[in-house]
């Protein structure tokens, strides 16, 4: 990832911190014959754990035969939005686009353990399905349903090896610039824009 200083985030308990408020990742692996394999997948830090990330895939996915001992790059993409230059008090400029993203790279293991597998599908449900007694729950599933369900997926656990962060949120432009951006994007009727706007606001030095 192309990475000017002025945009890189090199903390790492804020990016998983971001991964965690963001957990849908584009997930990376070489494939056969130099292809790249590509899917779009729900990935999370365990419970108590930073070394890995656990995610599934379905087991017809091509992508899910090669996984196992395959390098893998997964994206976590935050808001983005696009900048005007009539947002600036400065110029001349151009237009950009502003955004945040953290690439994880690390060694895929597939799971064969039937408990380790199940371990990891709990944690996924736990990490989205609401709470209450109206909750969806894996262990209720009848037994043969829950069984051939399982046989349909890869459930995968990637040792994380490298994080890294970009937060390209106008830091190359004077404060005057940025508070314009931040006063426009809350103007946005975009959800994704006013998003952005908030992180902005919300990292040291922006405004």
């Amino acid at each position: 990832m192309y990475m000017p200083p002025k945009f890189s985030e090199p903390d790492a308990a804020v990016l998983r911190d971001f991964i965690d408020r963001h957990p849908f990742a584009v997930l990376l692996m070489q494939a056969a014959a130099g292809d790249t394999a590509v899917s779009h997948v729900p990935a999370i830090f365990p419970d108590g754990r930073t070394d890995v990330l656990h995610a599934h895939l379905a087991a017809a996915n091509p992508q899910a035969r090669t996984a196992d001992g395959a390098m893998a790059t997964a994206i976590f993409s935050g808001p983005h939005g696009y900048v005007s230059p009539t947002w600036y008090e400065t110029g001349p400029a151009v237009p950009t686009w502003n955004y945040a993203a953290v690439h994880v790279v690390g060694t895929v293991r597939v799971l064969k353990a039937e408990a380790d597998r199940r371990a990891v599908l709990r944690g996924l449900v736990q990490r989205f399905e609401s709470a209450g007694p109206d909750a969806w729950d894996f262990d209720a599933l009848p037994p043969e349903f829950r069984d051939s369900q399982m046989k349909a997926i890869v459930v995968l656990e990637i040792g994380v090896e490298r994080m890294t962060g970009k937060f390209k949120l106008s830091q190359n432009r004077p404060a005057e610039d940025r508070a314009g951006v931040v006063r426009n994007l809350e103007r946005s009727d975009r959800p994704d824009d006013r998003a952005l706007a908030a992180l902005m606001r919300g990292r040291p030095g922006i405004v």
